[in-house]
């Protein structure tokens, strides 16, 4: 989850060979990249996109001419991408149509490691969901994500979020709330911590205390 997080984060900042779902165009792979799916149908703040993980022995600056050279275009005054820098990672980014590609990557000793996202860019006048509209939580909690996912035919959706109210209280509300429709607590009273499950479903959220707010990240996974 949290190799999720760390693209996911990078991504959304830059939004101010193959395809999994069907409709999608197709990514482009090195050949010698090893390529993992981190995510095969994602949404994020209610915009749609998918990702994978990328290793290579090839180097970095290798890993980047050959994106440069598959998203180039004709135009002399246009190259077809745009590069940017977020720390020690380097970001290269095409727009093709409705569809957005970014590619994020580091160089280390092996070669290249990287994260790889496709979106499809909502339309100017699409009016994106209320985030966490369908999690429960205390009055004036302010939701920063919403991912949700379909993998292997499990849905998973993950929030991160905080409030004003203490640990206990965000504790003790989601507790009575889960518990009133079946939910079974599994995790300890006296830890930042709530694990909760109900047949093949689960429920995760962790609680972290700074500067007068309480930050939650809450992970539910079912059929």
């Amino acid at each position: 989850m949290l190799r999720l997080f760390t693209f996911i984060f990078s991504l959304s900042f830059f939004l101010t060979s193959g395809s999994f779902a069907k409709g999608w165009p197709d990514f482009p792979f090195p050949d010698k990249a090893k390529i993992s799916i981190v995510a095969e149908n994602m949404i994020v703040n209610g915009v749609s996109m998918q990702a994978w993980e990328l290793k290579s022995k090839e180097s970095l600056e290798e890993t980047l001419g050959f994106y440069r050279q598959e998203w180039q275009s004709n135009d002399p005054n246009n190259p077809g991408y745009v590069e940017d820098a977020l720390a020690n990672w380097k970001i290269i980014s095409h727009k093709e149509g409705d569809y957005f590609f970014t590619a994020k990557l580091e160089g280390n000793k092996a070669g290249c490691r990287g994260y790889l996202g496709l979106t499809l860019l909502p339309d100017d006048d699409a009016r994106l969901p209320k985030l966490g509209a369908d999690f429960p939580r205390l009055n004036g909690t302010t939701v920063v994500q919403d991912i949700r996912s379909t993998d292997g035919g499990k849905k998973s959706q993950t929030l991160v979020m905080f409030n004003k109210a203490s640990v206990q209280e965000n504790k003790e509300f989601l507790t009575e709330y889960y518990a009133q429709d079946g939910w079974v607590t599994q995790s300890p009273a006296n830890v930042p911590a709530l694990l909760m499950q109900r047949g093949g479903e689960e429920l995760n959220v962790t609680f972290s205390r700074s500067q007068g707010n309480t930050y939650m990240t809450a992970v539910k996974v079912g059929h």
